[in-house]
């Protein structure tokens, strides 16, 4: 044995709940005697075994030895003198005590099954002189044996521990004088503890609940009845409710309006060359850009609409006729100065020409003087006579052709000027009827319509196709759920989320019965007929994820694409001064003609009879605002129910009022127009045949 220090007891296993450095100094353990370092001991068998494994403590009195007999002691300690011996062991009684690191095993607890700890607990009291003391100390081995799997086939892990109870040791005492104070045998238990631990696995699980099938059966309820749940709430919340996504808001405000914005830039060109081209030609651009705006907003139409009529109530007859000899004063002038320098052309072309005639006379002249001096003078004065008759010649020829240019110039100039005379005789015949039928035209050109009809369809097909808008039931939604709300998190399954808490808010039976009673007594008791149509229309309210509906960046991009749409509107209105009379007649036709025919032409698979039918729904509810428009009773009241239809239907009756005088006043234009355009032909006529006389 040997003094005891802190490596003794740092070298064991603590599982980081025993702090032995404290222990060691706490318990005064330095003044006490260990097994050396890395000593190691068999403990097995009992007395008859073949392999008896033990360890023996014996307690001797004190003796002054000069020889060692124990090889592993290396240290000397001097015995105290006889008389402190023995007064020792008079005084009081001895004690033998064993410390040795000791277990605790828990095997139901998964975090932690053991924990160590220092035994202090095992003493033995002696009386040296008197009596003999020896014990049997028994170790057990203990076995820490854990399943960690959960499927079916194991996967084991085993630990090995040495534990000692309070109760394993046998004493024995004999009494004598001659007898050591003590023997104490560390020995080995016959007996071997084994943990199992093991966590709970499916099959007896299953089996808990009545096995694999009962099993079964109990999950499948469970899943299919939550995903039943699920999609009748998702399916009723569609038909209740219209959905607006992030990314629908970006196509309708931001593409649309820059579509249009698109549009206007050839839109305005085409204006300006419009006098240039034939009527085919325009007819085919403006189809294109018309299509295009067929699906405009009701609101959008009637702010154009608005601004384009502003400019129209400060035109007149008196100033379209300024401005077009203010337009002929002005060509007239480019003309003339462009005919005088043509004539200045041809006069300095003509110069030129004589000068290099002269040149080279005079350069021949010089060369012949030189080589033939003894020439005649009368032959020199016949080819300088030659040559200047010959000028003269060509300068009347060019007199005469520039004199008859000149008339030809003329010429043009007055037929040019007699039919823009005849255009504005045309244009103050028609007086004010034609401005009217100008203005009617060109106020609802370009915006995707021709007629009250047709505006109406294309702003009916829009609400029907708005009202197809659904969310769908997707894998993401049952993973989202799966995992607890933490992967998987998007703005389409929010609006599932959103979508099925509205429905169970909107389902408490009780209050659902008790409302319709209630509503129907009212409807019964204070509407008529055509007022109970529009109580019966309602509008499906938005349900929108605020966190990726109203995003910054995606408001600063809406307000630039307004200030684009604000400027096409302000180039729209301008660009209208500069009129036309190319419309082609439209003939009037009932809300839902032209649906009906379509639908014929057209067939099921285009045209679907939900469309058809959505669309009808429309014109019935507009048929019906009408009659209560004209009715003056109940203003208040019906009043009040309009506003219940909702912002957007209210914006598309309001914009269809503005464009009630092209559908009242296309026939009679029309009519007027053929009026204007017989007696032109006559005035054309007229003018011919005195030209013919004129000739003559």
């Amino acid at each position: 044995m040997v003094p005891c220090t802190l490596e003794h007891f740092s070298q064991l296993y603590t599982d980081g709940y025993v702090d032995w450095e404290e222990v060691f100094y706490f318990q005064g353990l330095e003044d006490f005697l260990c097994p050396p370092l890395n000593y190691d001991f068999k403990l097995g068998g009992i007395y008859t075994s073949e392999n008896f494994y033990f360890m023996k403590y014996e307690v001797n009195l004190c003796q002054n030895q000069t020889d060692i007999i124990d090889e592993n002691i290396d240290y000397s300690s001097a015995c105290a003198p006889q008389e402190e011996i023995d007064e020792f062991i008079s005084g009081v009684n001895q004690n033998f005590q064993i410390y040795y690191p000791s277990t605790i095993v828990n095997p139901d607890n998964n975090k932690q099954p053991k924990q160590r700890f220092l035994y202090d607990q095992m003493y033995f009291e002696l009386q040296a002189g008197k009596m003999y003391k020896s014990s049997n100390i028994y170790f057990r081995e203990v076995i820490i044996e854990t399943d960690e799997n959960i499927m079916i086939q194991e996967s084991k892990v085993n630990e090995t521990l040495a534990l000692n109870q309070p109760q394993d040791f046998r004493e024995q005492v004999q009494v004598g004088s001659d007898l050591i104070p003590g023997e104490f045998y560390i020995r080995r238990s016959p007996y071997t503890i084994v943990h199992k631990r093991s966590y709970q696995k499916l099959d007896d699980l299953a089996s808990y609940i009545g096995g694999f099938s009962e099993c079964f059966i109990f999950f499948a309820t469970v899943i299919i009845g939550y995903y039943n749940e699920t999609t009748l709430s998702i399916s009723l919340a569609n038909k209740l409710y219209n959905f607006k996504y992030s990314k629908d808001k970006n196509k309708d405000e931001g593409q649309l309006k820059r579509s249009l914005l698109k549009d206007s830039g050839g839109y305005l060109k085409g204006n300006e060359k419009e006098n240039e081209k034939n009527d085919e030609i325009n007819t085919k651009k403006e189809t294109g850009t018309e299509k295009r705006n067929a699906y405009l907003k009701a609101k959008s139409i009637k702010q154009i609409i608005q601004e384009r009529q502003k400019v129209m109530d400060n035109i007149t007859v008196e100033s379209i006729t300024k401005e077009l000899d203010d337009s002929d004063f002005q060509e007239e002038n480019m003309q003339n100065l462009k005919f005088q320098d043509q004539i200045n052309d041809k006069e300095i072309e003509m110069n030129l020409k004589t000068n290099g005639n002269q040149i080279e006379y005079n350069n021949n002249q010089k060369l012949n003087g030189e080589i033939v001096k003894d020439k005649k003078i009368e032959i020199e004065m016949a080819m300088h006579s030659q040559i200047q008759n010959k000028n003269k010649n060509q300068q009347k020829i060019q007199n005469d052709n520039k004199i008859k240019n000149q008339g030809q110039k003329e010429d043009q100039l007055k037929q040019q000027k007699s039919g823009k005379q005849k255009d504005k005789t045309k244009f103050q015949n028609g007086g004010q009827k034609s401005l009217n039928k100008f203005n009617n035209k060109s106020l609802y050109e370009g915006l995707g319509f021709k007629s009250k009809s047709q505006f109406l369809e294309n702003q009916f097909q829009l609400l029907v196709e708005k009202n197809r808008s659904h969310v769908n039931l997707t894998v993401k939604y049952f993973l989202n759920k799966i995992f607890c709300d933490k992967f998987f998190q998007n703005e389409e399954v929010e609006m599932i989320k959103e979508a099925r808490k509205r429905v169970r808010q909107d389902l408490d039976i009780q209050l659902v019965l008790e409302c319709i009673k209630e509503i129907q007594k009212i409807k019964d008791t204070q509407y008529d007929n055509d007022q109970q149509v529009l109580f019966n229309f309602f509008s499906k309210p938005t349900l929108k994820v605020e966190k990726y509906y109203n995003e910054e960046k995606f408001r600063q991009k809406k307000l630039e694409e307004q200030e684009k749409f604000e400027q096409f509107v302000q180039r729209s209105a301008k660009n209208f001064k500069n009129f036309n009379d190319n419309g082609k007649n439209i003939q009037n036709a009932d809300f839902n003609g032209n649906l009906k025919n379509r639908f014929k032409k057209t067939g099921f698979n285009q045209w679907s009879k939900q469309q058809y039918y959505g669309i009808e729904r429309y014109y019935n509810l507009y048929r019906t605002y009408q009659k209560l428009l004209e009715n003056g009773k109940n203003q208040e009241l019906n009043q009040k129910i309009i506003q219940q239809l909702g912002k957007e239907i209210q914006e598309i009756f309001e914009t269809s009022k503005l464009i009630n005088n092209l559908d009242e006043n296309e026939e009679k234009q029309f009519k007027v127009q053929k009026y204007l355009d017989l007696n032109m032909i006559k005035q054309d006529l007229q003018d011919k045949e005195v030209q013919r006389r004129d000739l003559l």
